[in-house]
């Protein structure tokens, strides 16, 4: 009897060990958790926000024409151009520069001009960069800068132009450059 009391002793002792060190190590676990989730990071630094600003706009038009041609930029964002023909062979000249004086760099998201309908049966116009190179959506145009435009109208080649100067000497119209500038990437 003596010795099943020792059995049993020993088994009880082997399970109240092993429960023990099951015990321990599950608060090693839990107590190594709390501090992995209680530590704490400190970041420091410093940013300076400057002031933010939009200002794409027309600026420096001329007008290169022969004769009674003038242009107008409106609100900095349209122009206006009225001219007066006189003749076929009479080239109208204008040049612009669009400017990005704020502090975000922007890019084209739309250009459109306006040509009365009847006219445009006669007239051939290029708007272009002032080097030429093509005017095309989503070209940048960085904080700061201002880029050159020529606007040339022409009448076009081997026309009969006897129905347009019909009933005038010279035919008066107005046309409309409009570029609209987004913020680069928001396109």
């Amino acid at each position: 009897m003596m010795q099943n009391t020792r059995l049993r002793f020993r088994k009880k002792n082997k399970v109240r060990n092993l429960l023990f060190v099951v015990i321990c190590v599950a608060l090693i676990f839990m107590f190594s958790g709390m501090a992995l989730i209680e530590s704490k990071v400190d970041i420091t630094g410093s940013a300076k926000i400057g002031k933010i600003e939009w200002d794409v706009h027309f600026e420096n038009l001329v007008v290169a024409s022969l004769k009674n041609a003038e242009g107008i930029i409106e609100d900095g964002t349209k122009i206006s151009l009225a001219m007066e023909l006189g003749k076929p062979d009479d080239v109208y000249t204008f040049m612009v520069d669009v400017t990005n004086g704020g502090t975000i760099d922007a890019s084209l998201e739309s250009f459109e001009v306006t040509l009365p309908e009847k006219l445009s049966e006669y007239m051939d116009y290029s708007f272009t960069y002032s080097d030429e190179s093509e005017i095309k959506i989503g070209d940048e145009l960085p904080s700061g800068e201002s880029k050159s435009l020529k606007f040339i109208l022409k009448f076009k080649d081997d026309q009969d132009l006897t129905e347009l100067f019909s009933n005038e000497d010279n035919y008066e119209f107005d046309l409309l450059l409009d570029m609209s500038y987004v913020q680069k990437g928001s396109n």
